[in-house]
């Protein structure tokens, strides 16, 4: 039960920590939504957004993973 409270917590600081870096890379690879006049906003959005929640995600995954294999053993895992 911990485990899966902690994967939680992993997954929510790493996407909170990643954003503003992976927000600066996108104004600077200029992977941003430009305003235009069908679109609501005045200054250019950054499109990267979603790779700072996937990568938060992945980490929260990968702990998991190592705690499966931990608790259980990789002979469990395997096909039969």
């Amino acid at each position: 039960m911990y485990s899966d409270l902690l994967a939680f917590f992993i997954a929510f600081l790493a996407s909170v920590a990643l954003t503003a870096p992976v927000r600066s890379l996108a104004l600077r690879v200029g992977l941003v939504d430009k305003p235009g006049p069908r679109k609501v906003h005045v200054k250019p959005i950054p499109l990267l957004g979603g790779v700072a929640i996937y990568c938060g995600f992945a980490l929260a995954v990968l702990y998991l993973s190592a705690q499966i294999y931990r608790d259980f053993g990789f002979w469990r895992l395997r096909c039969r």
